[in-house]
């Protein structure tokens, strides 16, 4: 990210995309980034006879009894059953709409995931325990706007991962519980195999990344809706196996709660290894930039992207340009600061160019994702 071209993705309209190019990377594998073109680019289911019986009299009461018996039970039954369904949905409304957490670090919030356990492993001591697994936490977040952006220190965005396929970096990502990475769909729409990829958190460069195993990939959910040729639907969970190791490097960044304020014409910020100009390679360092979120009218305008931004998406950038995502950069976060907590809402998805004039990057819409997001993390 420069104050000239920090583009949006790794791939933007033409060059945001993660759609393999020919000769975009050496040998092995096609680049995940097109060449531009005018076009959008992403970037980077028995009667008795006689006198009246006492013996059948009291087998018609036994049997009346019975019948009692049978009803209450399954009236018991019916109603445990009908309170477990109303917990559930008030449990899961909670997680996905709420603040509160839930088993297997499913849902995020400005309190802490959840790891099943109530007490720290291994004897270590509460505070520093729940410090390392609070989400939204950042050890080294910048405190100014830095023009055009610059370069992010260790554990400014502890929750920004790197993602590799062939050896290469393709595209970013961004931590949400110690199981899972959010990226965007058409990251993984050519190689989308697990064993395609690896994924490194906790570094700055791409350097050390190349001495490092990263963490195997076990799933990959690619959004079903996800239109190639719109963008729209951009969104894609891989699960890791095994987890991540949380550490003030390495930590989830939070999904938004339900009602939570992260109004349009606000600032965010985006991070990534992308490059730096339109067509250029993927950046040594780990990267920074502050973007303004614009509203889906602004954007929308004929001469900005006339209609193109739909409900899943969110726009931001600069109008002016000079500030933006690039190739390589798809996949990876932008984030806002609310309190104290930063709150994921989008992920790097498409742009025309490269912090162009009139043209911001696309994010998807975290927010617009969360009962989906929800749903894949709980289906497995």
């Amino acid at each position: 990210m420069n104050s000239n071209q920090y583009v949006n993705y790794g791939f933007q309209q033409g060059e945001r995309t993660a759609r393999p190019v020919p000769n975009a990377l050496p040998n092995a594998l096609p680049s995940i980034y097109p060449q531009y073109t005018p076009q959008i680019v992403n970037t980077h289911h028995t009667v008795t006879h006689g006198l009246p019986q006492p013996v059948p009299e009291r087998k018609v009461m036994k049997k009346s009894r019975c019948k009692c018996i049978v009803a209450s039970v399954l009236s018991v039954l019916l109603l445990l059953g009908a309170t477990g369904v109303l917990v559930w949905y008030f449990l899961s409304y909670q997680c996905i709409f709420g603040s509160s957490c839930r088993e297997g670090g499913m849902c995020l919030s400005a309190s802490q995931w959840c790891d099943g356990v109530s007490d720290c492993p291994g004897g270590e001591d509460e505070t520093q325990c729940r410090r390392s697994t609070y989400c939204g936490v950042s050890v080294a977040a910048p405190k100014s706007r830095i023009v055009g952006g610059g370069i992010a220190v260790s554990g400014a965005w502890p929750w920004q991962v790197s993602l590799h396929s062939g050896g290469q970096h393709l595209c970013g990502g961004s931590i949400i519980s110690p199981e899972w990475i959010i990226t965007a769909a058409h990251c993984v729409e050519v190689f989308s195999s697990p064993n395609d990829w690896r994924v490194y958190a906790g570094y700055l460069t791409l350097t050390q990344m190349t001495f490092a195993r990263g963490n195997s990939v076990g799933r990959i959910i690619s959004h079903k809706n996800y239109d190639k040729r719109t963008y729209d639907n951009d969104i894609a969970l891989m699960k890791l196996n095994p987890p991540l190791t949380m550490s003030d490097a390495v930590r989830p960044v939070c999904l938004p709660n339900f009602g939570l304020n992260l109004t349009l014409e606000r600032e965010a910020w985006i991070s990534g290894w992308g490059s730096t100009r339109t067509g250029g390679s993927a950046e040594e360092n780990l990267r920074q930039a502050q973007v303004t979120m614009y509203s889906r009218k602004t954007c929308n305008a004929p001469l900005v992207y006339d209609g193109l931004v739909t409900t899943s998406m969110i726009c931001a950038g600069r109008l002016a340009g000079g500030v933006d995502s690039c190739q390589g950069d798809s996949g990876g976060p932008m984030v806002s600061k609310e309190g104290s907590v930063w709150w994921l809402v989008g992920v790097t998805s498409w742009g025309e160019g490269c912090a162009l004039k009139d043209k911001p990057g696309i994010y998807s819409n975290v927010t617009h994702f969360l009962p989906w997001i929800y749903e894949q993390m709980h289906k497995t």
